[in-house]
């Protein structure tokens, strides 16, 4: 950290219980004001900062969407060039805590198209089980292939390979935004915020997406290059916006290169 900056620090917790730990920072130009607990170390003759939690009402994040007890917020200035040193502690029970560090997010290409893998491991940290949290979009794309099946319109389109790829992509699409959903449901069981409207507007737009990739099942290939581009379009949409768990913007591209002679299943 450069002199003049500041460090801000976020300590929070999935759910509300006696784990409530504390925060010590350690780094040049700082200066002891507090007894050093037992147990924590520092390193030698850089000085410490304590910083207390306190348990309030959890917060809803509209992005994952989740809800969080936030226990700490930090604002420490930065005195000295240097590297600094942040531990976090409680020494009487143990759980779950997230530690937030600065006042920027940023991500790489590869970290933003992999957001839907990141927040399925966010919520097996959060204590959910794994197959709760693929149930919303594992149950859209079976009944949604039993519909399509069962309705005369739309079962000749799955009985093409270019037709079925495109219906299971639109599901996947589909139903991770039905799984966005159900998740901001879920959160309002701990908090409720105004902020809701964001999440269902990102929640919304897979939905969107995937009835739109409907409208090209009942085509027999991409015969034109305009068809191409649309299904690589809807395909970089569906990444941009967590649409189909990312496999299902891989299925579009999959179908946007089969060949367009029609190929039955």
């Amino acid at each position: 950290m450069n002199r003049g900056e500041r460090i801000k620090l976020d300590l929070f917790t999935p759910v509300k219980s006696e784990f409530n730990p504390n925060i010590v920072v350690t780094g040049p130009g700082i200066k002891s004001t507090d007894v050093l607990p037992e147990g924590v170390e520092i390193p030698e003759g850089m000085g410490f900062i304590i910083i207390e939690s306190k348990l309030g009402e959890a917060e809803y994040e509209p992005f994952t969407p989740a809800s969080y007890y936030y226990l700490s917020d930090a604002i420490i200035p930065v005195t000295e060039t240097g590297t600094y040193y942040v531990g976090v502690f409680d020494f009487d029970n143990e759980g779950k805590y997230g530690l937030a560090i600065g006042y920027v997010e940023k991500f790489s290409i590869s970290e933003w198209i992999g957001i839907p893998i990141s927040v399925t491991r966010i919520r097996i940290w959060e204590g959910q089980n794994l197959l709760v949290v693929l149930a919303p979009l594992f149950f859209t794309v079976i009944i949604g292939l039993i519909a399509l099946y069962m309705n005369q319109k739309t079962k000749n389109n799955l009985k093409t390979l270019f037709g079925f790829l495109m219906s299971f992509a639109g599901l996947l699409y589909i139903g991770s935004g039905i799984s966005v959903f159900y998740q901001m449901i879920n959160a309002f069981t701990k908090a409720f915020s105004e902020s809701a409207l964001i999440t269902a507007v990102f929640a919304s737009i897979p939905i969107v997406l995937g009835i739109t990739i409907f409208g090209y099942t009942s085509k027999v290939g991409p015969r034109t290059v305009q068809t191409k581009l649309s299904l690589l379009l809807l395909s970089g949409l569906g990444l941009i916006f967590w649409a189909g768990m990312i496999l299902g913007p891989a299925v579009v591209i999959i179908s946007a290169m089969l060949p367009s002679k029609k190929i039955n299943l």
